[in-house]
């Protein structure tokens, strides 16, 4: 009997679901805004601190963080 086939999510799923349970959960802003192009000081920090949080504590690749924030990966980097 053949097991059956598990799909594996996709970064930008597990990413989505992690960056929304942060963002709206601690910080109260949805990931529709925060994807946006919205420039605040709320929303440029709360970014910086997903962005952190992706990268260093989920080892998330750089520009897979950016693709899915819809930005450049240079914007990640600084």
């Amino acid at each position: 009997m053949k097991k059956p086939i598990q799909m594996v999510p996709s970064k930008v799923v597990m990413c989505g679901k992690l960056i929304s349970n942060i963002c709206e959960d601690m910080y109260g802003i949805p990931l529709q805004t925060l994807r946006g192009k919205g420039r605040t000081h709320v929303l440029v920090s709360t970014r910086a601190s997903c962005y952190f949080i992706l990268h260093t504590i989920n080892d998330f690749r750089i520009t897979d963080i950016a693709g899915f924030f819809n930005r450049d990966h240079a914007s990640v980097i600084h």
